[in-house]
């Protein structure tokens, strides 16, 4: 069975190639393909072609500044004119002295003054205590002798007379008892009143004096 199989298919290859030895387009195409593949393409050396390398770009200089002296200009301006106003002159009054109807002295400034006159009204009365001794067998009218004020006394516009000033008081009216039944007199009054270093002379009287027989 094995030996049929070959012999059969030896024929069977000779027929066919018969069959394709007739064919003509067939028979070309086996001689092209048994001519020699080897053969190569002439190469030949193609020069190369660079491209144009473009011209640097010519920069134009960047313009100079031109440096130009500043100009001075010098403006004269008038020195300013100051006018000063006089500064207003006081007029300083003088104080007045006068003597009241009672016998007081006062002074008095001009008008517009700003300070007010002080007093010590009619009728106020100041306390005195005196370490003198005066004496009806010793002592004469007109004498004069020093007492302490024992209490303040005020007055308007801040006049006052402060306790410890000194108070000047002279002697007005002085008799002797005659006997034992007899009162003495004795009349006195304020002449000036001394504090804060200063001397206001006053005009009062005594309406009352503690007097001591000795």
């Amino acid at each position: 069975m094995l030996t049929l199989s070959v012999l059969l298919a030896a024929c069977s290859a000779d027929k066919k190639s018969d069959t394709l030895a007739q064919d003509t387009s067939l028979n070309r195409d086996i001689q092209l393909a048994n001519a020699d593949t080897t053969a190569q393409p002439t190469l030949k050396d193609v020069p190369v072609t660079t491209a144009p390398v473009p011209a640097p770009a010519t920069t134009a200089p960047a313009p100079r500044p031109t440096t130009s002296a500043p100009r001075t200009s010098t403006t004269t301006r008038p020195a300013p004119t100051t006018t000063r106003t006089p500064a207003p002159t006081r007029t300083t009054t003088q104080p007045t002295t006068g003597t009241t109807s009672s016998g007081n002295t006062v002074t008095r400034t001009g008008a517009g003054s700003e300070s007010s006159l002080g007093t010590i009204s009619s009728g106020s009365t100041v306390n005195l205590a005196s370490g003198e001794r005066v004496c009806t067998n010793t002592n004469h009218v007109g004498d004069r002798f020093s007492a302490t004020v024992t209490e303040p006394v005020s007055g308007s516009n801040g006049a006052a007379i402060p306790a410890g000033a000194t108070a000047t008081v002279e002697v007005t009216a002085l008799k002797r008892s005659e006997n034992a039944n007899d009162n003495v007199t004795m009349g006195l009054r304020v002449v000036s009143f001394t504090f804060g270093g200063r001397t206001y002379p006053v005009s009062a009287t005594t309406s009352y004096a503690k007097v001591d027989k000795v």
